[in-house]
């Protein structure tokens, strides 16, 4: 029989890779291990501050917690402000928290308690309507983008040329800016007209009411109840504007079953994927063009088609299949 015989050198080298072997093995099951680790440490952990209450605006605000979740590549953890909490405990619970990178402030309670910190770390806000014009916070407001409604308002009426509404310079300024640009890119003028309390607010409203032509322009409600008070304004709006047939829609989805055409609202699941984006900007480093507040582009849609049968306007089967809500429901 032949017999072989291994040199000294080949049995080194084959030694060498049996131990080159077990360390990558070694090398393969300690990158496993640390990459968790790795990954949670350059995640940026996000704290999100929200109102406790009842059971349905907590419903809404987990919503939006749950749609900040959505987002790959953060940790999030949420703290539930009570009505009465403690500014005192409130900090003293958060200056325990040093691995917060932003804070996502939900609603103007959770506005309210992010505001009293004192700390460095950026707040995003979300959850609320407008803010006052001193701030100048970066977030995502629950009013709808005024392009998107007066998209929605050329589709359903596109003989709609002028659109009028009241608003509170102090905390709508912005979203009137937004909508005037919009206007123009739609060819489509707008009234804007100032108005700081009900009083006020109805005295506008009764005028541009009263000014409108029924053929060619359409009334704009914000969801705002310093202007549109839902007990005395709302009504006389809507009862005026329906006996003459002038078209009103509404940044308000309540609104629409007592009798505004349509209206426009935030998808609260959006809402929250839209807040951590922007919270992982400014932990990016990219706050500065995301500074300010800006209006809701992911929107879900409210019809009233008693209203639009009413001013004669034709909404084709399916195209009500797309609405999200539909008035009267059936």
């Amino acid at each position: 029989m032949a017999s072989y015989q291994l040199d000294h050198s080949l049995i080194d080298v084959l030694g060498l890779i049996h131990i080159n072997r077990r360390l990558c093995r070694w090398r393969a099951a300690l990158y496993l291990f640390l990459v968790p680790i790795l990954a949670t440490a350059t995640e940026p952990h996000i704290l999100v501050v929200y109102p406790e209450g009842k059971q349905s605006t907590s419903t809404i605000f987990s919503t939006i917690i749950e749609g900040i979740n959505e987002v790959p590549g953060v940790l999030v953890s949420a703290h539930g402000v009570a009505k009465n909490f403690s500014t005192k405990n409130f900090q003293q619970w958060f200056s325990k928290r040093e691995d917060v990178d932003v804070v996502i402030a939900l609603g103007n309670r959770g506005l309210k308690a992010a505001k009293t910190l004192n700390t460095d770390v950026p707040i995003v806000v979300g959850g609320v309507l407008s803010l006052p014009s001193t701030d100048e916070m970066a977030g995502v407001s629950l009013t709808p983008d005024p392009e998107a409604l007066f998209e929605q308002l050329r589709q359903l009426a596109p003989r709609i040329k002028r659109i009028s509404v009241a608003y509170d310079p102090d905390r709508y300024q912005w979203l009137i800016e937004r909508a005037e640009a919009a206007a123009r890119t739609l060819s489509i003028k707008l009234t804007a007209m100032p108005a700081s309390d009900r009083r006020s607010a109805a005295r506008v409203y009764r005028a541009l009411v009263n000014d409108s032509d029924t053929a060619t322009d359409a009334i704009w409600l914000l969801q705002d109840s310093k202007t549109v008070d839902a007990k005395a304004v709302l009504p006389s709006i809507l009862k005026e504007a329906w006996e003459r047939s002038l078209l009103v829609f509404s940044s308000n989805p309540a609104h629409v079953p007592r009798g505004a055409l349509f209206s426009l609202f935030a998808d609260k699941l959006a809402l929250g994927r839209s807040l951590s984006a922007v919270a992982v900007d400014i932990v990016a480093g990219d706050a500065t063009p995301l500074a300010g507040l800006r209006p809701m582009t992911e929107l879900k849609t409210a019809v009233n088609v008693r209203t639009a049968t009413h001013l004669e306007l034709r909404i084709p089967y399916e195209l009500q299949r797309q609405f999200d809500m539909v008035f009267p429901k059936r």
